[in-house]
């Protein structure tokens, strides 16, 4: 009697394990063709980007075809009328600025300190 229990106990034992596999195996499986139709879903995404990229391409060199033609004439710069030209700009002098750990909500110095009441202060209400 007892051996019997010890092997039904081992027959049922060996039947769930062989459940377990076979699970694990379609689980597996399964997986590994989702993932291979996933490469192929990105794969079909990058073709079709880098499709558009080259088409891009082509219309941008066709837009630039005209201007590799132009020929450019240097000789203004020789001109008396360009060399008389004067620069007019003014000089801009550097001014001190606050370091990036300063607070840039504070007052700046020289100037008047702000109010600091709070939005629910009875003097902010005219109370």
């Amino acid at each position: 009697m007892e051996n019997n229990k010890k092997t039904t106990t081992t027959v049922v034992i060996v039947i769930i394990l062989l459940i377990v596999a076979f699970g694990v195996f379609v689980f597996m499986k399964s997986k590994a063709s989702t993932s291979t139709s996933e490469l192929t879903v990105e794969q079909g995404a990058l073709i079709a980007q880098n499709a558009k990229t080259v088409e891009v391409g082509k219309k941008l060199l066709n837009l630039l075809r005209p201007v590799n033609n132009l020929d450019i004439d240097n000789g203004f710069f020789d001109d008396t009328r360009f060399k008389s030209l004067v620069d007019f700009g003014v000089e801009i002098l550097s001014q001190t600025t606050r370091d990036a750990t300063d607070n840039p909500f504070a007052p700046l110095p020289g100037s008047r300190k702000a109010s600091t009441a709070g939005a629910g202060d009875a003097t902010s209400l005219g109370r």
